[in-house]
């Protein structure tokens, strides 16, 4: 029973703290894009894991978030999003995430309908959505280059919002991002 509770006490939690800045695009994971389109968004996250040595690491992220799509709409987001992490030499690694979420859309342009025979603006309460989403990245931990608790990330994540619109004239939106950010992490 003692070696059950030294190996215990011997496992600490690890947690983090991290920013991000993304660019968001409404298509599918894999087109191709003709344009840079710019739709910029932020991330603030809370990392928890067990401090475990060697080459696998997983971590629960507990994220929030917010995009603004110009011309289309505005969303803000909660994420729990799992991370399975491959490290190598406590240097680099490479992750994936599977997140699920919800979130909140607000179209950025009035919409109206006809009252009493003339066209009223209707107010926007936004709708909710379900969020899937799944991610690849890679890290740089700049404590083993320079001694501090930070790390470096560039994470690519395809998404959905489902439903889109009510009566199911949009089941769900294809979105991506991609991301860079950075961590830092506490003990």
């Amino acid at each position: 029973m003692s070696s059950i509770q030294a190996q215990e006490t011997n496992e600490q939690w690890v947690e983090s703290i991290s920013l991000s800045l993304f660019n968001e695009k409404v298509t599918t994971p894999f087109e191709a894009t003709d344009a840079i389109q710019t739709h910029w968004g932020g991330t603030l996250s809370y990392e928890t894991s067990k401090n475990r040595a060697g080459v696998y690491q997983f971590t629960h992220i507990f994220q929030g978030g917010y995009y603004y799509h110009a011309n289309f709409n505005q969303v803000a987001f909660l994420a729990w999003k799992p991370k399975f992490e491959l490290r190598f030499n406590n240097l680099f690694n490479l992750h994936a995430i599977l997140g699920v979420g919800y979130a909140h859309s607000f179209l950025t342009q009035p919409t109206y309908q006809i009252e009493n025979g003339q066209y009223q603006e209707k107010r926007n309460w936004g709708t909710p959505h379900f969020m899937p989403s799944l991610g690849i990245g890679t890290g740089l931990n700049l404590y083993a280059l320079l001694g501090v608790p930070l790390e470096v990330f560039v994470r690519y994540e395809a998404f959905s919002l489902a439903p889109y619109k009510p009566k199911g004239r949009l089941p769900f939106t294809p979105n991506t991002m991609l991301g860079i950010g950075l961590k830092y992490t506490f003990n």
